[in-house]
């Protein structure tokens, strides 16, 4: 699923924003950087900005321009297919935690038992 721009703004980006330590008060958004080239006829170019401005005393920090960020997602059957793997790997795991705490256990018992019988002088 492929956002629009605003989206990742909304989704993606502005959560990060509120969840790190930039102050709302330091972050401008849209911030044109420059008026555009001059033309002839007292004509302006294109304008350009960045989606996110990040300042603090009138020092740029950082910018981001969202339309140059990509961020690909796999698509949905690729996504199924990654977490049927890692459900997989993960019951696996368990299992594995499982049988090596038995172990642990049995070993702990033979220890015990060893010592038993070591203090008892029957080895």
């Amino acid at each position: 699923m492929a956002y629009t721009e605003s989206d990742t703004r909304a989704k993606l980006i502005d959560p990060q924003i509120k969840s790190s330590d930039w102050l709302e008060s330091h972050i401008v958004r849209e911030y044109y950087f420059t008026d555009g080239r001059k033309l002839i006829g007292g004509k302006r170019g294109q304008q350009y900005y960045v989606d996110y401005l990040s300042s603090s005393i009138n020092s740029c920090l950082s910018f981001i321009k969202l339309n140059e960020l990509k961020i690909p997602f796999p698509s949905l059957l690729i996504q199924q297919k990654v977490v049927k793997y890692l459900d997989e790997i993960s019951e696996k795991t368990e299992k594995v935690k499982s049988v090596q705490k038995k172990k642990m256990d049995s070993l702990k018992a033979l220890k015990a038992s060893v010592l038993d019988r070591a203090l008892r002088g029957e080895l």
